[in-house]
């Protein structure tokens, strides 16, 4: 019994300091990895009295290792969602630079059109007698 409530104190002191120390990283990162060592510490500590010794120390590993699994899924879904954006920002530069470079395209041919007709297409330096 007080293996429980010294392991219910330690807790809340861990979600604590996670709380307040670690702001940069986002709450369900933080909780995705508390929750996890403080499930299997739990665990731990229910089949030590249960099992032998060897056995309370596969479950933590065990647990530890699907809270691992859970985390680094939800990083792969980040960068992954990262990595869409930036394609479509990039698809979206892509078409904006193409219709930029049909419109410059359609100015110049304008231009020209313009200067081959009328007066322009002479030599402004030439004089006529």
């Amino acid at each position: 019994m007080v293996r429980i409530l010294i392991l219910i104190i330690f807790a809340a002191i861990v979600f604590a300091l996670a709380y307040t120390l670690f702001k940069a990283i986002p709450m369900k990162k933080k909780m995705t990895i508390l929750v996890g060592a403080v499930t299997a510490a739990a665990i731990g500590l229910i089949m030590q009295n249960y099992m032998p010794f060897y056995m309370s120390l596969l479950a933590i590993v065990a647990i530890s290792l699907m809270a691992s699994l859970i985390y680094m899924k939800q990083l792969e879904k980040a960068q992954l969602e990262k990595v869409k954006q930036s394609e479509e920002r990039r698809a979206a530069r892509q078409k904006f630079l193409s219709r930029q470079s049909k419109v410059n395209l359609v100015k110049d041919d304008n231009q020209d059109l313009a200067k081959a007709s009328g007066m322009d297409s002479m030599n402004p330096k030439r004089r006529e007698s």
